[in-house]
């Protein structure tokens, strides 16, 4: 029987590690697009959470528009947070092939395919908030959809 010292079983280990380390990373540049890009649950999770209290906020905000105190620059800047954190999220791929319009940007695919409709509406909802004198229709439209969506969440 032919005896190997146990530091040449540790370099063959090592070397082993190494070369299905780097084989994986191949891998998943033949399984993922180059524009793909993954988004951790925790990040979701907070971002989502994060959203909602704004949400809640423009609710207080525009019910409380009936009676005065209200303050049409709370509602814009709530607005204004809300679009930064759904930009967090929306991954906005450099230029559009016609080939790669079908792939998934991220591994969520609920917020792929609705961020883009969400952005447009607080875009909406955040100018017809800063006209002379502000509607509120948009923020309550905005409110109302993500109730609608996230109902049973």
């Amino acid at each position: 029987m032919i005896r190997i010292p146990i530091q040449r079983y540790a370099v063959l280990l090592i070397f082993s590690v190494v070369v299905l380390l780097s084989s994986c990373v191949q891998f998943r540049l033949l399984t993922y697009p180059s524009s793909f890009t993954w988004i951790g649950a925790e990040d979701v999770q907070n971002t989502m959470q994060a959203m909602a209290n704004e949400m809640r906020k423009l609710d207080n905000l525009i019910a409380d528009e009936q009676s005065p105190g209200s303050s049409q620059r709370e509602v814009v800047e709530a607005l204004s947070e809300i679009e930064y954190l759904a930009a967090a999220l929306s991954v906005q791929t450099p230029g559009s092939d016609n080939d790669s319009e079908d792939l998934p940007a991220t591994n969520h695919l609920l917020i792929d395919e609705h961020m883009d409709d969400f952005l447009e509406s607080i875009y909406r909802a955040k100018i017809q908030a800063e006209a002379t004198p502000p509607s509120y229709f948009g923020v309550g439209k905005l409110t109302g959809g993500c109730s609608a969506c996230h109902r049973y969440r």
